[in-house]
């Protein structure tokens, strides 16, 4: 291609005639529905390109000469605009509709196709039709016809025992490639395990995709296009199906299959504003005052909430799940307040204030409704909850630990001459009344026997070599995984009881049993810090003691914990094949994968801090590092200059996004820095490593280390 760059054009006449014009042209795909191309006007030595915009009051767009014009093999770059200024922010105006046209130069040849391309920037309007015909698309209203299926009716069941098969159909209306891709991904956030489980969904020629969903209990789910081009928060149900037509030049969609209607109307329905539409709502107003201002931004949104729901064709089940996301959308505003003042507390270093009961009412009252956590707000409540429980709440449980009663050092200052305080006495006669039993106690209660025999040896002022065998006699009583694990479950168990208590229920409710669940993985009870034989025993106390009562959360629990403990072999798939061609020279040692990209400072701070101990360790005979990234995630100046600096020589791959997409859905990870742990066979030890316990976890398996 040959770009021209015309610094004179001579500007065709008010009155002339153009030899060529079309009037709103067809484009084949465009990746922007703000932009609408309305004329096409090819003069004697210049070429006159009309749009409108549409975009809200009050935004602003800009346009500058890398909005190039490519037609019969050559580049053409703008050299005049009318409308706007080249390069200037232009605000838009109340109406939201706004005209401008781009100059370039003439343009000799047959007028067949062109492309309007922004460089650098998202609007795009490829293969221009110049020929007055218009592409063929797919039918709406076949579509509709075709896809319509009434909603079968409301599922009772809360959780199944096993997983539902559950199909994501539907057409790209004016696909291509070039504007997202000949893949997109679904987000399905297992609310009953918290493990990420992005699904690459490939597109066929036609634009057509079909995925595949597996799932315990009704749920959002998220799809995006093109890095975020296009987004989409769908309603799910497991055992039945949902049809999309995107229609990505008019940026709207439509729902067929049985999940069809519910869809469309949860898309239509008003949306709680939340807190973040009051101004006056900083992290320091208190909470009696936050609730009453919540209170009312929620009665004005209810007499826009109830005209909706009050029209005839608003289906009954539909009025139930947006009545659940308007109490759920009260409760996780009062709980993200509660986080930011929580936040605000600490910040200060004092405790948060008690919470007024209005805040706990609202949590009893509407948690309990079953249709609740069938809201698109429930995995990031899951997250709030676990905050708001550990601070000054009804139901936080204080952490107990089972602790063997012995001597921390007290009988052995006595034996050795020192002179205990009667508070020490009493806590040395204590420990030997006791001495062997074992105790629940507190970790302030811990704490207190560590801390007083470091109180009385400070006092005392024994010798170098006596405060070494106190030391040594303090850290014999520390308790292993085992230990705090069972403190783990102890705690689950006995906040389960407190929870029914608060819901004044005969069993914990179901929000807090998949509260439960998701917070296995970042508590004490997590696979990576126990064996199998101790986790599993321990899961089974959750379930016997009634923790947990619902059966298909009890399994989602188990089946997790099992492949956690269990290598796998890497799928004969396409991200299975890559990623074995990636790691097969080094067969027969640990491969950590670090998924990684240069616009991520922790990624980047990662390999900066390791790269000492990658030099001195690179060749080892027993592991190996390797590094992918995405091309759009380290653009490749940036790219080349990060791996120059710090990963010379070393196994750096920087892969297409189509290819990452499909690494992400076999790790099953949304976020980076991720790591990835293989055994010396090349199968998954961990999809979700910890590159921090590297050392530890090669010294544990027999790798010798250069330190």
């Amino acid at each position: 291609m040959i770009v021209l760059a015309v610094s004179a054009i001579s500007l065709p006449a008010k009155d002339a005639k153009p030899r060529k014009a079309f009037d709103n042209p067809d484009c084949k795909a465009a990746t922007t529905s703000v932009l609408k191309l309305t004329r096409a006007e090819f003069f004697k030595d210049s070429t006159r390109i009309s749009f409108d915009v549409t975009f809200p009051a009050g935004m602003w767009i800009n346009v500058d000469t890398n909005f190039v014009m490519e037609i019969n093999d050559n580049v053409y770059r703008p050299s005049a605009v009318h409308g706007l200024d080249f390069g200037k922010m232009f605000v838009m105006p109340e109406s939201g509709v706004h005209e401008f046209s781009l100059v370039y130069p003439g343009v000799k040849g047959k007028l067949s196709t062109m492309s309007l391309v922004e460089r650098g920037g998202t609007w795009s309007l490829y293969d221009i039709r110049l020929d007055g015909k218009r592409y063929d698309r797919p039918s709406p209203e076949k579509w509709i016809a075709d896809n319509r299926i009434d909603y079968p009716g409301e599922d009772a069941t809360l959780i199944y025992d096993q997983p539902q098969k559950s199909v994501l159909r539907g057409i790209i209306a004016g696909y291509d490639p070039r504007t997202c891709g000949d893949t997109f991904m679904m987000y399905d956030e297992d609310e009953l395990t918290s493990v990420d489980r992005p699904i690459v969904v490939p597109v066929n020629d036609d634009g057509t995709f079909t995925a595949e969903l597996s799932m315990r209990k009704p749920k959002y789910i998220n799809v995006t296009l093109a890095n975020n081009k296009y987004y989409g928060n769908y309603y799910f149900e497991p055992g039945r199906d949902l049809s999309l037509f995107i229609d990505l030049e008019n940026d709207k969609v439509l729902f067929g299959d049985e999940l069809g209607i519910i869809n469309r109307q949860l898309q239509a329905a008003p949306k709680f504003w939340g807190y973040r539409c009051i101004p006056e709502l900083a992290d320091t107003v208190p909470m009696e005052q936050a609730i009453e201002m919540i209170e009312a931004q929620h009665k004005a949104y209810q007499d826009v909430k109830n005209e909706f729901l009050n029209r005839d064709d608003i289906h009954p089940f539909a009025k139930k799940l947006v009545d659940s996301e308007e109490l759920s959308g009260m409760i996780f505003t009062m709980l993200d307040h509660d986080m930011n003042l929580t936040v605000h507390a600490l910040n200060k270093w004092k405790l948060p204030a008690a919470k007024p009961d209005a805040f706990w009412n609202y949590i009893r009252a509407y948690m309990s409704n079953p249709v609740f956590p069938r809201t698109s707000h429930y995995s990031t409540m899951i997250n709030r909850l676990v905050n708001t429980l550990m601070f000054n709440s009804p139901i936080h449980v204080p952490m107990e630990y089972l602790t063997i009663i012995g001597d921390r050092g007290l009988v052995y200052l006595k034996e050795h001459g020192y002179k205990l305080t009667d508070r020490e006495e009493q806590m040395r006669a204590w420990i030997e009344e006791h001495d062997g039993e074992e105790h629940w106690l507190t970790l302030d209660s811990v704490n207190m026997l560590n801390r007083t025999v470091y109180e009385a040896v400070e006092r005392c002022g024994v010798s170098a070599e006596q405060e070494a065998e106190i030391d040594k006699i303090v850290r014999s009583y520390r308790e292993g995984p085992e230990a705090y694990g069972k403190a783990s479950a102890r705690n689950f168990i006995k906040t389960a009881k407190t929870v029914s208590q608060f819901c004044g229920t005969d069993e914990p409710p179901l929000w807090w049993q998949i509260v439960l669940a998701s917070s296995l993985n970042g508590s004490m009870m997590s696979p990576e810090k126990l064996e199998q034989n101790v986790s599993l025993r321990l899961i089974q106390q959750l379930k016997d003691s009634g923790a947990i009562t619902y059966a298909g959360i009890n399994n989602a629990i188990y089946d997790h914990y099992i492949s956690c403990y269990k290598p796998t072999d890497l799928p004969d798939n396409e991200a299975g094949r890559f990623v074995k061609s990636i790691i097969e020279p080094y067969k027969g040692k640990f491969v950590l994968m670090d998924l990684w990209a240069t616009s991520c400072g922790p990624c980047r701070s990662y390999i900066m801090d390791s790269q000492e101990f990658r030099k001195k360790n690179a060749g080892n005979k027993d592991f190996a590092i390797v590094f992918v990234t995405e091309e759009s995630l380290s653009p490749k100046t940036h790219y080349d200059e990060f791996v120059e600096k710090y990963l010379q020589g070393e196994d750096s791959h920087r892969i297409s996004t189509s290819q990452y997409y499909y690494l992400r859905e076999l790790f099953a990870f949304n976020g980076i820095p991720h790591y990835v742990m293989f055994d010396r066979d090349g199968k998954i030890i961990s999809k979700d490593f910890s590159a921090f316990v590297l050392q530890n976890f090669l010294k544990r398996n027999g790798v010798t280390l250069a330190e």
